[in-house]
């Protein structure tokens, strides 16, 4: 397939439709730094509770941008990913199923944390979620675990590459964060355990936390 070929024939085809052209503008706002409210309660038709927690952060410069997606998703790894302590925990207790997980939204004009899930018990996992993120904010990570995690992270970046769709969409994501497609993965076999250290201080301030509740009716 010619890409160049494929564009043109997008363009005449386009060409050839009565759409009115419109100017794209981006929307100027100012995020404000407080979170709207701290927590948040419905009740819906649904079998079992669901919870989330969530951290506003600062969004990064768009130099730091790349580095730092992937230092969170080491972090987000450390704290609660299937293999951590935190996960196992929860789930030996009964406390939360496989559909628990944690993400983050990461943008030039924005940057949040969500752990989310089912649980009959959301406010136990919730307070040990918190529990967990101070504890290893204040212990550190550990240096063999950052290592498993960074090499689980290179492997699946690379991975992506027997992907078409993932290639296309690592390409388009990489154009708005100014790299290269291979930046990424050299970028992640060159971060340290201090790199997410010197981060992870920076973020998950309790003070920017929300909650979010769905109880069945």
């Amino acid at each position: 397939v010619d890409p160049d070929e494929v564009i043109r024939l997008c363009e005449e085809e386009y060409a050839k439709k009565n759409f009115k052209k419109h100017e794209v503008k981006t929307a100027d706002f100012n995020e404000p730094r407080e979170i709207a409210k701290k927590e948040e309660k419905h009740k819906l038709s649904i079998f079992e509770k669901q919870f989330c927690l969530g951290y506003k952060e600062t969004p990064h410069s768009k130099s730091e941008r790349m580095k730092n997606d992937l230092l969170q998703k080491v972090i987000l790894d450390v704290i609660c990913d299937e293999t951590s302590s935190l996960y196992r925990e929860l789930y030996d207790e009964g406390l939360i199923n496989d559909m628990f997980e944690a993400g983050d939204l990461s943008a030039e004009d924005y940057l949040c944390f969500t752990f989310n899930g089912e649980s009959k018990y959301p406010e136990r996992v919730i307070l040990r979620l918190k529990e967990e993120i101070a504890r290893v904010k204040k212990e550190g990570i550990d240096a063999e675990r950052f290592d498993e995690i960074k090499r689980s992270l290179v492997g699946s970046l690379i991975c992506a590459f027997d992907n078409t769709e993932a290639i296309a969409s690592n390409m388009l994501n990489c154009h708005f964060k100014g790299c290269g497609i291979y930046d990424i993965i050299n970028t992640a076999k060159e971060i340290t355990k201090e790199d997410a250290e010197m981060l992870l201080v920076r973020l998950f301030d309790p003070e920017r936390s929300a909650v979010s509740l769905v109880e069945p009716q």
